[in-house]
């Protein structure tokens, strides 16, 4: 697995171009809060105990990710795919996961406060 740096994201992130391809790279710790991943493909990545508040992952390809105590607060999840991915221990209070596909996602321990769930509903 390829780790990077956050200027490496942003580098990658900032070379334009629709679906960013960061497919099993690391991830993981990183402040990455506000960040634009629309459309990435996140497959496999290591995102573990990274913060990713506020971030834009919609539409992103997260399949298999670990996500992991990962800090996903009022991050949009909205048409993500997460299938597979393990999100247990991730804070995602606020979080928008409106028709994201959580087919066989691991949300043990997750927060879930005030997040907008793929059916629409909030999450109490």
């Amino acid at each position: 697995m390829a780790e990077l740096t956050r200027k490496d994201v942003i580098l990658i992130l900032g070379m334009g171009g629709a679906n960013p391809r960061l497919a099993g790279v690391d991830l993981s710790e990183l402040e990455l809060e506000h960040f634009d991943f629309h459309g990435a493909n996140l497959t496999k990545a290591n995102l573990s105990k990274a913060d990713l508040s506020h971030a834009n992952l919609s539409r992103a390809n997260l399949r298999e990710a670990d996500l992991r105590w990962a800090k996903l607060s009022h991050a949009n999840l909205n048409e993500a795919d997460l299938s597979g991915a393990d999100l247990s221990g991730a804070d995602l209070n606020g979080a928008d996961l409106s028709q994201a596909v959580l087919e066989r996602t691991d949300l043990g321990r997750t927060i879930l406060k005030g997040a907008i769930m793929p059916n629409g509903t909030q999450h109490v």
